[in-house]
């Protein structure tokens, strides 16, 4: 049986998938920098974390909040949210 996988479902990974092809981008574009341009990567990495957590916080705030997606395999709850923030919270101090 085939699923079809809605927009909702696009929706409710967006931060995911912000993060998996931000991070792709910022090691492309890290290893065209020279050495003495490498804080722009350090910016662009802070960058893409808050506008992740900005994704998060968004659904947080939306109807995709306390919902299952792609057949039950991914939710989007309270919990998970918080410990995307606490994820964030690390990779933005870390940066």
């Amino acid at each position: 049986m085939m699923t079809v996988i809605g927009i909702k479902d696009v929706l409710a990974i967006s931060p995911e998938i912000i993060v998996a092809v931000g991070a792709s981008v910022l090691l492309l574009i890290d290893l065209l920098l020279r050495e003495k341009r490498r804080i722009v990567t350090a910016a662009l990495a802070f960058l893409l974390v808050a506008a992740a957590a900005i994704g998060s916080a968004c659904i947080f705030t939306s109807e995709l909040s306390g919902g299952t997606f792609f057949s039950g395999m991914f939710a989007a709850d309270d919990y998970s949210t918080f410990f995307k923030f606490v994820f964030y919270l690390a990779a933005a101090i870390t940066i």
